[in-house]
């Protein structure tokens, strides 16, 4: 181990940004889903298919938009983390360099 650390700045917020289009996408299959849904609500009706629904399906569909809302939110603020640390990366780097680069040092 050479004691080093480095980070690739530009690798690390692009990382940031495609997690942040991984959320957008989620957030936009959930609320076609959940459009869906709503506009099929009572699709089985009150007969053996819609009693055989509502046992089968409903609990299973309702944990799905849980799942795909909760995703969104979590590849969200982990986006928008992985961004933050880039900008943090990339400042602690440009602060090194002016220390390093500073009055009365060599270049």
């Amino acid at each position: 181990m050479s004691g080093e650390f480095s980070v690739d700045v530009d690798a690390l917020r692009l990382g940031g940004v495609n997690i942040d289009e991984i959320s957008r996408t989620d957030h936009s299959i959930l609320h076609e889903l959940y459009s869906a849904v709503l506009l099929y609500a009572k699709a089985g009706g009150d007969g053996q298919i819609g009693k055989a629904m509502k046992l089968n399906y409903e609990p299973v569909r309702d944990f799905g938009l849980q799942f795909l809302g909760l995703l969104g939110q979590s590849l969200s603020l982990d986006g928008t983390g992985v961004i933050r640390l880039g900008n943090f990366m990339g400042n602690v780097d440009s602060d090194a360099t002016v220390i390093a680069h500073g009055p009365g040092k060599a270049h």
